[in-house]
């Protein structure tokens, strides 16, 4: 997951291009309009939890 800043985005797709070559499941999740620590705090928090939910239900093949 990634905050609005793009100072933040360093090596993000690098290191998204190395977990593909190696089978890794990766998912970006850009969160537009947010500070660097966003996904501790309201209004974030709950669409962080509810995305990493969905992440996991899907690489594990989990349903709600």
């Amino acid at each position: 997951m990634n905050s609005a800043l793009e100072r933040m985005h360093a090596g993000r797709d690098d290191f998204k291009k190395l977990m593909d070559a190696k089978g890794v499941k990766v998912k970006i999740i850009p969160f537009a309009d947010t500070p660097h620590s966003f996904c501790l705090y309201r209004p974030w928090f709950g669409k962080v939890v509810a995305d990493v939910t969905t992440f996991l239900q899907e690489i594990y093949g989990l349903h709600k």
